[in-house]
């Protein structure tokens, strides 16, 4: 019987109330204390695990084939999961992939995960609201969350309720399902479509309705990571890539990467070797892009994102959730500029992980272990502010300009040329 992932074979010898023994297949026998038990609660379904144990017996029994592994400071009680994920990151500088797990263990199942294209739900949204951004739209911009009727299609929010005209900032920061479908709508398919390909994501195989809003159209997380590596680096294309070089003893250098670099203030210019050789392109307004850096850093603020400000404390982290009917499939993709990272999580045939799971749930804190070790010891890092962006005071709820001191306010973005401008008012008594 092999051992898959941290988790070993062992026979139950013996049984205290609190604790109990287990043969590993090396000959050892180990102790496991009620710390490495009690998590062991009983299995009714995917939405109910109860009652917890009480005693060692109610988890096992002497003769028992089981799984234990080695925690930090004892020995834990532990099973080979039936459900997989994917976890990769990229360079926004280069696209070097810098970790790829594409499965919980290579010989358990053989499947990578990072390449299986599956619907990512809300972590798709953030393209929606980049398309409205490119097209006049600004985060203050008014959508209603109000019900919303095409033919048969009735879309609904997670929390079953509708908040009336809301901005694109709040839209997105909450993941409100029903703005998001009918901002996609007024925008239309091509304009939508158009932008997330440029992004590197496949939309000419996606079905054209509505539901591509909310993630409906399959999407590897190698497509997604890259994706939101761009939006890192101020929009910039990269391609992600593994292999630095091949070299063999008697032919030498076989292969050399000559990845795309982004170069924000410099030309390509020198030989061969220079790292300008190959310019990443510019496929975004960088601007457009600093707008939806903020508007990903509202949500790891104070939306569905809010776990990771609380874990990791760092300023220079923006994100989004994603989460899709069932839930089936849950993700998480985040970065600073220095890294992005995206984790999938679901069952490699489709099914309900559990009606109390979402990506904020088990993506989320996959994601915060990982970045946690990534950027030990790291400075912050984000996207340098670009020329052409203004602030402007505005009330949160409506979007429109507010006066200094006004409680419900704050400062928000704008593409200068977009940006409102206060109306002069002339002083009392004085006709103009």
């Amino acid at each position: 019987i092999p051992t898959y992932g941290n988790q070993q074979p062992a026979i139950v010898t013996a049984i205290e109330e609190r604790s109990f023994r287990a043969l590993l297949k090396n000959g050892e026998e180990v102790e496991v204390p009620w710390n490495g038990i009690s998590w062991a609660y009983a299995f009714r379904s995917r939405n109910e695990a109860w009652p917890p144990p009480s005693t060692a017996a109610d988890a096992v029994q002497p003769g028992d084939l089981i799984r234990v592994k080695q925690g930090e400071e004892h020995w834990e009680l532990g099973q080979v999961p039936d459900i997989q994920g994917a976890l990769v990151s990229v360079s926004p500088s280069n696209g070097q992939i810098l970790a790829l797990v594409g499965g919980y263990d290579f010989r358990w199942n053989q499947v990578n995960r990072v390449l299986t294209p599956r619907p990512p739900g809300s972590n798709f949204k953030p393209f929606v609201y980049g398309a409205a951004l490119e097209n006049g739209y600004s985060p203050s911009s008014i959508v209603n969350d109000a019900p919303f009727t095409r033919g048969d299609y009735r879309p609904n929010n997670y929390e079953n309720n509708f908040l009336g005209p809301i901005t694109l900032r709040y839209a997105l920061k909450e993941s409100r399902n029903v703005p998001t479908v009918r901002l996609y709508d007024e925008l239309g398919a091509d304009k939508v479509l158009s932008f997330a390909g440029k992004f590197g994501f496949q939309t000419q195989n996606f079905q054209n309705d509505l539901t591509v809003a909310l993630g409906s159209q399959d999407v590897q997380p190698l497509e997604m990571v890259t994706a939101y590596a761009t939006i890192a680096n101020g929009g910039y294309k990269v391609e992600p890539w593994f292999i630095e070089k091949i070299v063999s003893e008697a032919d030498g250098l076989l292969y050399q990467a000559t990845p795309a670099v982004v170069c924000e203030n410099c030309l390509a210019a020198g030989g061969e070797s220079s790292p300008l050789a190959n310019p990443a392109p510019s496929i975004l307004d960088a601007r457009v892009a600093f707008i939806m850096n903020s508007m990903l850093r509202s949500v790891v603020e104070e939306g569905s994102g809010n776990r990771v400000q609380r874990e990791l404390s760092r300023s220079d982290l923006m994100g989004k959730t994603g989460t899709t009917n069932g839930p089936q499939e849950l993700w998480f993709s985040g970065f600073n500029r220095d890294i992005a990272t995206t984790v999938f999580v679901g069952f490699d045939q489709p099914q309900p992980l559990g009606e109390r799971e979402q990506g904020a749930t088990v993506a989320v804190p996959i994601w915060i272990d990982f970045m946690r070790a990534a950027l030990a010891g790291a400075p912050e890092n984000t996207m340098s502010r670009p020329d052409g962006i203004v602030d402007r005071l505005i009330d949160k709820s409506t979007g429109e300009l507010a006066t200094p001191g006004d409680p419900n306010s704050m400062f928000e973005y704008f593409r200068e040329e977009l940006a409102p401008e206060p109306v002069s008012e002339p002083l009392p008594g004085i006709e103009v």
